[in-house]
């Protein structure tokens, strides 16, 4: 069968992982669906089905292993129903999100273009949205203080980022496609020396009379000729 529903119970008990390897270069897979009940996708799990189009994710995920959707190529859609349930998956680095290929990301059946981050939100995790093409631009919540690793490494629609004055931290290739960043912080946060792309990049937008500060902020100077401060 083409699609795959990965059952809630099995023989009386509940299915909460999807072992390594379990679907490995099954080609002939197309969908699948993963249950809530799920809280671990281990790694290789679907490595090599080459032809599967489209994923839904339970809200029960926590964790999805190493190469688990590698040679996923053909992954266009991804299908979610609780983005806070989303922010909380632990995605291995190496092809642990569904998204890696150029994937669209669907909230309740409808795309996620806009994105905004829950209030609720205090780190976005390494690579949760690494390869969402849907995405075009994201708010993220005064109650973030972190943005991982890789976190919108890949969103190649990605037009504006709007980072708060709490976020201290951002990963290496958190900010690599977007083409505007928003910063709200007067003090310039710490980035890595390739938290952005500037093949990428068209301009940083901070805060009046803070374009000094950011021009000179270790790793924010490379940028300094796309820095430019808010008419307010």
């Amino acid at each position: 069968n083409p699609d795959i529903a990965i059952p809630q119970s099995y023989q009386g008990l509940p299915v909460t992982m999807i072992g390594q390897n379990a679907f490995k270069n099954n080609t002939g897979i197309t969908s699948v669906v993963i249950p809530d009940s799920v809280t671990s996708i281990n790694g290789s799990a679907f490595n090599g089905c080459s032809n599967l189009d489209s994923v839904e994710i339970g809200n029960g995920v926590q964790f999805i292993g190493g190469s688990a959707f590698a040679n996923c190529s053909n992954l266009n859609t991804v299908y979610i129903t609780d983005l806070s349930a989303w922010l909380n998956i632990d995605f291995n680095p190496t092809n642990g999100n569904p998204l890696y290929y150029g994937a669209d990301l669907y909230l309740t059946g409808e795309p996620v273009i806009d994105l905004i981050i829950p209030k609720d939100t205090t780190i976005i995790k390494g690579y949760t949205f690494n390869g969402c093409t849907s995405l075009t631009s994201v708010e993220i919540p005064d109650s973030v203080t972190s943005i991982g690793v890789g976190a919108f490494n890949g969103c190649t629609s990605l037009t504006s980022v709007v980072i708060p004055d709490s976020v201290t931290s951002i990963g290496y290739s958190a900010l690599a496609t977007a083409q505007t960043i928003v910063m709200l912080s007067t003090t310039p946060p710490p980035i890595e020396g390739n938290t952005i792309n500037p093949i990428n990049l068209k301009q940083i937008i901070v805060p009046k009379g803070c374009g000094d500060a950011y021009k000179s902020a270790t790793n924010w100077s490379n940028f300094a000729s796309k820095i430019v401060e808010a008419e307010e």
